[in-house]
């Protein structure tokens, strides 16, 4: 049996056993000496803006929008003064890139410091999902010693345990310094995708719920693994498209698809998981059409594709029938969009994240 990740008390987590499309599944290293017994990168310093994916002070993948858009953030010659007046932040979290046979003999954690890693860090997850939001605010992306892929799959409970609480390690320091150095008091929203989305919970309740860190908060947008509603003690999920100060949360399938996750919660179980609706930003279960779905994208950002989905939420999951865009025959058949969370409602979640962080503001202006 898989070793099953539980986000301590209250609720707990269960990890998808494949993060990739069925069709595109990539071959993954399989560790063959355990955690303790095998060599671990050095730590990042996080005072050095290579060790961030994502930076107001550099110019990287997150600046990206859609061509039809133009240039809508900073050059890198005013971002110097991006970073005193933007009124929000958002700090992100990236998923798991480090799937391949490492070179440098680091087979639980990925490093830093390794070109080839960040390279695919920069052209997927930067480009395509971080970008989302650069509307909304200045973006932090850390890289940190993510765990990899097998950590997911590993049979052995202690390495998994180990791993993933490295990489937290790293996921909360990077916080910390930019709460210390860069915040300077401003809102801020917290975004992940799902090994990001594992330790974006933990960071949450370890260092924003129940503290002051929690009034800055605008949103939280916690994707790509199940979350049960009971996993904060004080936050709970928005509601509605201008909500703030909560959770945001979903996992995409087909339609009338169970992933092998499900056999893990209860019928009651599962209706109580955080599920939102991307297009409608509620938690009912109304049947929202492509019509409403203002694009998506697919591997570049040069090309906005209106309409691609629909959505539902079903059973604590968003179900959507097949996307429809040039040359959609090829995916007819898949059934697990995780890889595609955020890209196939780019839109929605674009406008979603400015519409908060102005409701957020406007909100505090009159107080």
């Amino acid at each position: 049996m898989r070793a099953r990740l539980n986000l301590s008390a209250p609720g707990s987590l269960i990890i998808l056993s494949a993060f990739i499309l069925p069709g595109c599944r990539m071959k993954y290293h399989r560790p063959d000496i355990h955690y303790t017994e095998a060599r671990r990168p050095a730590a990042p310093d996080y005072s050095d803006l290579g060790s961030w994916a994502a930076h107001p002070r550099i110019h990287d993948n997150s600046d990206r929008v859609p061509e039809a858009f133009g240039q809508l953030q900073p050059t890198a010659a005013d971002s110097l003064k991006a970073v005193v007046n933007a009124p929000a932040d958002v700090f992100w979290i990236h998923p798991t890139i480090y799937t391949y046979q490492p070179e440098e003999n680091f087979p639980w954690n990925g490093d830093i410091r390794d070109e080839k890693l960040n390279e695919k860090v920069d052209k997927t997850t930067i480009r395509l999902q971080t970008a989302i939001f650069n509307g909304a605010g200045n973006i932090y992306a850390p890289r940190y010693r993510q765990a990899h892929l097998y950590a997911f799959r590993t049979p052995f409970k202690a390495d998994q345990d180990s791993s993933l609480g490295l990489a937290y390690s790293d996921v909360k320091q990077a916080f910390a310094y930019y709460l210390e150095n860069w915040n300077q008091g401003k809102p801020f929203i917290i975004a992940s995708h799902s090994q990001g989305t594992v330790h974006a919970i933990r960071l949450i309740r370890e260092m924003v719920e129940g503290t002051e860190l929690q009034d800055r908060l605008i949103a939280a947008y916690l994707v790509g693994i199940p979350i049960p509603r009971d996993s904060f003690k004080v936050l709970q999920p928005c509601e509605s498209p201008d909500d703030i100060g909560c959770v945001i949360s979903w996992c995409t399938y087909a339609y009338d698809y169970y992933p092998s996750w499900r056999e893990y919660f209860t019928e009651e179980g599962r209706a109580s998981l955080i599920s939102t609706n991307p297009l409608s930003w509620k938690t009912d279960t109304v049947t929202v059409g492509s019509q409403n779905n203002k694009g998506g994208i697919l591997f570049k950002t040069k090309k906005v594709f209106p309409g691609i989905c629909n959505a539902a939420v079903r059973h604590g999951m968003v179900w959507i029938h097949p996307p429809q865009f040039p040359g959609s025959f090829w995916v007819r058949k898949v059934k697990n969009y995780h890889i595609g969370d955020y890209n196939l409602f780019y839109m929605s979640v674009r406008e979603n994240a400015i519409l908060r962080t102005r409701t957020y503001l406007r909100q505090h202006e009159k107080n």
